[in-house]
């Protein structure tokens, strides 16, 4: 049974807690796995210890993952077959890293961060198939060819896909954005993204992460990898989900505001 210590000296137990967030660790859930962190802290447990706690659970997941050991811990045979030995050394070097460092909370919320964002690479385009070659052979024709009258092409014709930028480069995007300003980049991935002919519009969940992608040199970085991806200039807007509702204000998204401290005092790289 796994117990972390207070700081009024009393013992909690938070075996349930632990392996919830290695769950959520497993699934790339961000969002559990910092209400988690986060009520661990409010309930007095250390950070320090947390890290402990996780990093010898998923070292039973390694060694049942390597096959090393057999377990018959339900936790651990679940977690040993959702994830490679290699993704569960990465989560163990990480969690390591927590106890060196002067602010062990935080440390923790970013690395979970980290570690629940999956990387993005770019969908490979299908290699273009050879135009079939007829077979038949060519038939000469006596009569005269008489040039068919011109007509106009229609809107639809004109108008053809390439007007609206394809979603499916968006991940290429970031890839470019992650080169100059990783922390941005993971941000990016967080929220949803509309295509309009002439416009790209994030739609992120609170009014201060649209204007974190507002910011003269943030959107600056996203509009220069959206032109050398897409290869014109395409204009960049951010507009909150809730944006134009009524309703009583509400305190801000603690969870939210804890995603953004991590990745600005930590990442040092997204510009406020």
């Amino acid at each position: 049974m796994l117990r972390l210590s207070s700081p009024n000296g009393g013992n909690e137990d938070a075996a349930e807690e632990i392996a919830a967030l290695s769950e959520a660790i497993a699934t790339s859930n961000t969002t559990t796995a910092l209400e988690i962190s986060t009520r661990l802290d409010n309930n007095g447990a250390q950070a320090g210890m947390v890290a402990t706690q996780l990093a010898a659970l998923w070292r039973q997941v390694l060694l049942t993952a390597s096959n090393v050991t057999k377990t018959t811990d339900p936790l651990v045979t679940r977690l040993a077959s959702q994830v490679s030995p290699s993704q569960v050394t990465t989560v163990i070097e990480a969690l390591l890293e927590i106890g060196r460092s002067p602010w062990p909370q935080l440390a923790l919320e970013t690395t979970l961060v980290r570690l629940t964002i999956p990387s993005t690479t770019p969908p490979t385009p299908p290699a273009p198939k050879p135009a079939a070659q007829s077979k038949q052979p060519a038939v000469k024709s006596t009569a005269k060819a008489t040039p068919a009258p011109a007509t106009p092409a229609s809107t639809s014709e004109t108008e053809t896909p390439a007007d609206t930028p394809q979603s499916q480069l968006w991940p290429k995007v970031l890839i470019h954005i992650k080169s100059q300003n990783n922390s941005l980049a993971a941000l990016l991935q967080m929220y949803p993204v509309d295509f309009g002919p002439d416009e790209i519009t994030i739609k992120p969940r609170f009014n201060f992460h649209r204007d974190l992608f507002m910011k003269s040199a943030n959107r600056t970085t996203i509009e220069a990898a959206v032109t050398k991806v897409y290869g014109r200039s395409i204009k960049i807007s951010a507009r909150t989900e809730q944006a134009g509702r009524t309703s009583k204000r509400k305190q801000p998204d603690k969870t939210a505001e804890l995603v953004s401290s991590a990745l600005e005092i930590l990442g040092g790289e997204i510009i406020e």
